[in-house]
Order: structure tokens, then C-alpha cells, then sequence
């Protein structure tokens, strides 16, 4: 809210500023991953920057409601305000709005990297990977 925007019509309009841009269509949605990210998993753009894949963790959320819960989950053990190696945490959960669901933006930003890139996928064989 500090940002300026209040309302999930405002998040909206600026997700669309970075779905509307057709030059360098994947740093837009890395882009827009980072935002949503940071906003919704309340971390700094500093923190979100230096995440990698492996603080990555999709947690079933179990009764909570009709249809399948699932968290995505961000691992911190550094950043500004985490300057001594806590473990930390950053979640959120799939919004109803398609236009502002963080999932979403993750989602097409790792299809684009993974898939559209051809960047190859990190092999999950042993836990150094």
C-alpha cells in the first residue's frame, strides 16, 4: 500500500503492463513474478532477486475448502533484514483474480524459461543439485 497502489483493480493494470509488452517477453514475466513475489510473500526485491529454485516449495494445504489448497512456499536464509542466517519464510496461495494470482506469474515464468528458452532443468538426482 505504500507503493501507491490499494486496489486489486490497480494490481491488475499494472500486471498488464507487463503482459502487454512484446519486446523481451521474458524478463517481463520474470519481472512479473518478482513483483507479485515480493507482494505477496511480503519480501524485498533484494531478497526475491536472490531466491533460487530450490527455496521453492509447493505445501498442501489440507481442509480448507472444496477444491485442492496448494502454498507456494520461499525458503529465506538471507537478506537485509536477515543479515544472522534465520530460516525464514514467504507464502501465498493461488487468488481467485487470474489478473493478480502470484501462481500464475511463476507459472508462465518458469514454462517460458524451461520450456520456450529451452534453458535446461536442473537435475534433481542428488541434493548438491
Amino acid at each position: 500500500m505504500l507503493d501507491g497502489y490499494t486496489t486489486t483493480e490497480q494490481m491488475a493494470q499494472l500486471a498488464d503492463v507487463f503482459w502487454e509488452r512484446t519486446r523481451d517477453f521474458g524478463q517481463n514475466l520474470r519481472n512479473l513474478c518478482a513483483f507479485f513475489v515480493s507482494h505477496y510473500a511480503l519480501l524485498r526485491g533484494e531478497t526475491v532477486r536472490n531466491l533460487d529454485l530450490a527455496d521453492m516449495h509447493s505445501v498442501l494445504l489440507e481442509n480448507e475448502g472444496f477444491s485442492v489448497c496448494n502454498a507456494l512456499v520461499f525458503v529465506v536464509r538471507q537478506g537485509k533484514t536477515n543479515q544472522f542466517g534465520r530460516t525464514e519464510f514467504g507464502a501465498f496461495i493461488r487468488s481467485k483474480d487470474f489478473r493478480i494470482c502470484p501462481m500464475r506469474a511463476c507459472a508462465f515464468y518458469l514454462f517460458w524459461r524451461y520450456q520456450l528458452e529451452n534453458e535446461s532443468s536442473p537435475e534433481f538426482r542428488k541434493s548438491e543439485d
